[in-house]
């Protein structure tokens, strides 16, 4: 049996149907923390905050009752009168696993490792966690947003290490899409596009987005943003945006060049002086 919280909320292989929101919703709390013993005072007044516990009591029981007859078996439920808790047994979730994936992203030293566990993690969390009840759990949905920018701009600097401008702009690209106006994507596609010569196209952008961000929320881009745009509209493509790839990859050739050759190493050297 499966779980699905990201993207449409889904059970599958459920022995029964879970239609109400509320049980929908029950069960996303619960699959935050499994093994967790949650006061059931407290997830009722999570379901339905503006309502007195006196009331939310028939309600949790009848959202508990269709979430115990659709999982079954596959979990164990335990806590008592005043606790509830959730172990699965025969239960997955994809939320389980962007916490595995993303903890052996974090963990992961070599970018080949770490570049696979970001785009697993990536292809689970991208659809975004529980769009269809946005008003629940809105702190671990916040939460999910950021790592998804968060893997997206490792991807990119991980594609730019590698000589790979054109995963490096996608990856940015796609990060965009799901933050507008946040100034560290910005940033990053300022880098990107001025080391291809492309300056004036993403200042153009840039300047759109600026006025859609005024006409939306009254507001604008930090001082130092602008600042720094303005920069690479005035300075285009500058040597002074080699790449850490690109540096590091020079670094080593000269460090080839100084143990293989030093007395030419050091002709050409003398001669860059």
């Amino acid at each position: 049996m499966k779980l699905t919280l990201f993207g449409p909320f889904q059970v599958q292989s459920a022995l029964a149907p879970i239609t109400l929101s509320s049980a929908r919703r029950l069960l996303a709390i619960l699959a935050t923390r499994p093994r967790h013993p949650w006061p059931r005072e407290q997830l009722g007044q999570m379901l339905w905050p503006d309502l007195p516990a006196t009331l939310t009591r028939d309600r949790f029981r009848t959202a508990l009752a269709q979430v115990r007859a659709a999982l079954g078996d596959a979990v164990d439920w335990s806590g008592g009168k005043t606790l509830l808790c959730l172990t699965p047994i025969r239960l997955a979730c994809d939320l389980w696993d962007a916490q595995n994936t993303y903890r052996l992203s974090t963990l992961a030293e070599d970018p080949l490792p770490r570049q696979n566990a970001l785009e697993s993690l990536v292809d689970l969390i991208q659809p975004g966690f529980l769009p269809d009840h946005p008003e629940t759990l809105t702190a671990e949905r916040q939460r999910w947003h950021e790592r998804l920018l968060e893997s997206l701009l490792q991807l990119s600097e991980l594609a730019e290490a590698r000589a790979d401008r054109e995963q490096a702009l996608h990856y940015a690209e796609c990060a965009l899409e799901c933050a507008p106006y946040d100034e560290r994507i910005w940033r990053t596609l300022l880098q990107l596009y001025a080391a291809s010569g492309r300056h004036v196209e993403i200042g153009q952008r840039l300047g759109n987005a600026r006025q859609a961000l005024r006409k939306e929320a009254d507001a604008d881009f930090s001082s130092s943003l602008r600042a720094y745009a303005q920069q690479v509209r005035r300075q285009g493509v500058s040597p002074r945006l080699l790449t850490l790839a690109q540096e590091s990859s020079v670094n080593r050739a000269f460090a080839a060049m100084i143990a293989d050759a030093p007395e030419e190493a050091a002709a050409f050297l003398g001669s860059a002086s």
